[in-house]
């Protein structure tokens, strides 16, 4: 028997719970396809929303327990001495034979991104958990390499699980969005906007001093966990933010864009740029982090830290449509190396080896 915390069910959605949710569908499908006879059991809290699985089996506990105390107490009874699976970060701490993922070490690296309650939880959490867990997953080698330097455990102990883009797919675009903010095909660029500073929002609205194209700012930001960046603080009228919006109006924003551009200082993996190549659309990014380990090729690459840089590079690609082609192409082909499928298949050698 093998539980699955299905606590980031109930959480907001982020990369991390997207990452989550969206191998958990995979892996489903792929126990399925195997006729793999172990069982596996989804444990969420009441308040969770859980997708239709065909082979793993869903079970609420805790009653009306919910957040960090299920966790951390519903969690580990139910699971008892069987295996338990986390994938969003955060688990059990007081629980022997389970694996665990953090998809990062931002919280080292970048600790003024993060409210001072949230880093003394996950620093302690981290600290035990490093010493309980049968593995830790991550996203990427850059992730790996960085959490075993400050976690201070041995390489082999992380196992890389990428995040994949192929979600996209299965999307319909809603171009409600265009309508709502008057947005004509290839007429604007594209970020994705976040309160956490790593995401480096600010010197893209520095750089956007230098460029003539109007760029479309998407998303939100969790307050309780990242420290407060006022993205409406600028009065640029080339920027647009369009608030939180669904996949489904993300999607016809990257389908319709000119470029996505993706600033980000910190990148434990960061899929929006292979969402967007998967859309067709070109990408620019930050050379920092684990983006060019995502991006490989497939993208043209600035230094996040110099807003002339930044602007630089976005007017090269607005004014060069031959550069824009190849890399729609080389995109296209980066893609095929993301899957689910793939990550699915990973995870379950990791579980039996």
């Amino acid at each position: 028997m093998i539980y699955i915390n299905g606590r980031f069910l109930s959480q907001r959605s982020t990369g991390v719970q997207r990452f989550s949710l969206q191998l958990l569908i995979a892996f489903d499908l792929y126990l399925d396809e195997i006729n793999d006879l172990t069982e596996y059991t989804l444990l969420c809290p009441c308040n969770a929303i859980p997708p239709v699985l065909k082979r793993i089996k869903l079970k609420y506990v805790g009653w009306k327990i919910k957040g960090h105390l299920w966790e951390q107490l519903v969690l580990p009874f139910w699971s008892s001495f069987s295996i338990l699976l986390n994938f969003s970060g955060a688990a059990p701490l007081f629980k022997i034979k389970q694996f665990i993922t953090i998809h990062d070490s931002a919280l080292y690296e970048h600790p003024s991104a993060y409210t001072a309650l949230f880093r003394l939880w996950y620093k302690f959490c981290f600290s035990i958990l490093k010493r309980t867990s049968i593995k830790i997953f991550t996203v990427s080698n850059f992730s790996k390499e960085r959490l075993a330097y400050f976690l201070k455990i041995e390489e082999g102990k992380v196992k890389v699980l990428y995040n994949a883009c192929d979600h996209m797919t299965s999307l319909v675009s809603d171009d409600s969005i265009l309508y709502k903010f008057n947005l004509k095909p290839r007429t604007y660029s594209l970020a994705v906007g976040s309160l956490n500073p790593t995401k480096n929002i600010s010197k893209l609205i520095e750089a956007m001093e230098f460029v003539n194209l109007p760029i479309v700012i998407a998303g939100g930001g969790n307050s309780g966990v990242f420290s407060q960046v006022d993205l409406n603080s600028n009065e640029n009228t080339k920027i647009i933010y369009t608030g939180y919006i669904t996949d489904e109006m993300l999607k016809s924003l990257y389908e319709n864009a000119l470029f996505f551009v993706f600033p980000s200082i910190y990148e434990g993996f960061g899929i929006p740029p292979l969402e967007a190549m998967s859309c067709g659309c070109p990408v620019v990014a930050s050379n920092s982090a684990a983006i060019p380990e995502v991006c490989g090729d497939a993208a043209l690459y600035f230094d996040p830290l110099q807003p002339n840089a930044i602007a630089r590079t976005m007017n090269e690609l607005s004014y060069n449509n031959q550069l824009r082609e190849q890399l729609i192409l080389s995109g296209n082909e980066r893609v095929k190396q993301f899957k689910w499928s793939n990550t699915a298949r990973m995870l379950h050698c990791e579980l039996n080896n």
